[in-house]
């Protein structure tokens, strides 16, 4: 509602900033195309907060989370349309904008939903609002979005962020925070009371025709006056005290929580019954399950240990084959070396003895020749020098 205190402020009014309209979009384009930062980390502040709606994150593990994600490969045909740059008009150096995308699931997510296969649905996002806090030296201080402005719109059932695209492509995930949106039990009755009241009231408006009627009937005759009045009178009193009386016991149940709480015991107790049936019967299926898997554990452990000891067994007896046939064929091989080594040395010992004995008696033979031929040659010089030695041994004795 206007009035005397209503402003209507502009990028004009934003506070005082190091850095100009211009230069925060032209930051805020660089870290959107830098995947928010994640591929750039050094465009992050060291005390960065990434501050969804439900998420909240430092400047570690936001970029491993995101880059985990992989957005960009379960959805290769993604456009994200970005727009309505403007500035804070409180927070120095922030700077708003708004999105919307659609996609078409085609590939494979990382991280924490890569077990979720492509589902070829096409995701739909709603308008979102985002923003950007810098520091004076241009670095990304806070990163705030996932704020839905219309959640009529999209196919995420009104959810921004991951839990929005989830959502649309079937996969929910299982926590209230990324449920869509739906009105309480307790608003519900609230409105229904509200419209109850508003019914009522309408009725009793009828009074306030009382008096015109009066004074048109008083151009006729007093009779005729007094009775149209009471008559009138009379039958819109009783309608309005039966209608009213019926919306007033409708209302009161409705407040009381009778009918209310009737119905949410009902539906309370037939829930229990089914819970208490479901875990009795879940129950005894685990029992089951649990005996028959344990009987097939033990006779799994059974069969496996019959079979290791069979091929221990089996492999003890082909070792000792091996190891038997081994040590034949090496005592074999031994024997015929020795014998063959024996033989060789035998025969080539025999042949260097008789090379020896030979080279003994011709040695032998030539010296004694040798000698035979000095002693002549000497005897026959000191016969040369000495001829009466000739005669015999009387000469040389003298």
């Amino acid at each position: 509602m206007a009035g005397a205190n209503t402003s209507y402020l502009t990028d004009a009014d934003a506070p005082a900033f190091a850095l100009n309209y211009g230069e925060l979009v032209k930051l805020s384009k660089a870290l959107i195309e830098s995947k928010f930062g994640t591929a750039k980390p050094e465009l992050l502040a060291e005390d960065f907060e990434f501050r969804f709606p439900v998420v909240e994150l430092n400047k570690a593990r936001f970029v491993e989370a995101f880059a985990s994600f992989k957005l960009d490969e379960a959805f290769p045909d993604m456009t994200n349309a970005y727009y309505g740059f403007r500035l804070d008009p409180f927070v120095p150096g922030r700077i708003w904008f708004d999105t919307q995308g659609k996609g078409t699931h085609t590939g494979k997510f990382g991280g924490p939903f890569s077990y979720v296969s492509p589902t070829q649905k096409e995701v739909v996002l709603p308008p979102q609002a985002l923003s950007f806090t810098f520091t004076e030296e241009g670095l990304l201080k806070s990163f705030t979005g996932g704020y839905v402005i219309d959640r009529r719109m999209g196919s995420t059932g009104g959810l921004g962020g991951v839990f929005g695209i989830m959502h649309a492509i079937g996969y929910t995930l299982p926590f209230p925070e990324a449920q869509p949106f739906s009105l309480s039990t307790r608003y519900r009755v609230l409105m229904s009371l509200d419209e109850a009241a508003r019914k009522v009231y309408s009725l009793s408006a009828g009074y306030s025709e009382l008096p015109k009627k009066i004074y048109d009937a008083s151009l006729n005759t007093k009779e005729s006056v007094l009775q149209s009045a009471s008559s009138y009178y009379t039958s819109t009193k009783d309608s309005i005290v039966q209608t009213a009386s019926g919306y007033y016991t409708t209302a009161l149940q409705a407040a009381s929580g009778e009918t209310l709480v009737n119905t949410t015991t009902e539906m309370c107790s037939s829930a229990k019954d089914k819970v208490v049936e479901a875990t009795t019967s879940c129950k005894e299926k685990a029992v089951v399950s649990f005996s028959f898997a344990k009987d097939r554990v033990v006779v799994a452990i059974s069969v496996a240990q019959e079979k290791a000891l069979e091929a221990v067994s089996g492999v003890k007896g082909k070792a000792l084959e091996v190891v038997s046939d081994a040590r034949a064929k090496v005592v074999d091989s031994a024997t015929g070396v020795y014998t063959n080594t024996k033989e060789k040395v035998v025969e080539r010992t025999a042949g260097v003895y008789a090379s020896a004995s030979h080279l003994s008696s011709s040695m032998y033979s030539n010296k004694l020749e040798t000698a035979q031929q000095m002693y002549s040659s000497v005897l026959q010089s000191i016969k040369h020098f000495f001829p009466t030695m000739s005669g015999g041994g009387t000469a040389a004795s003298q």
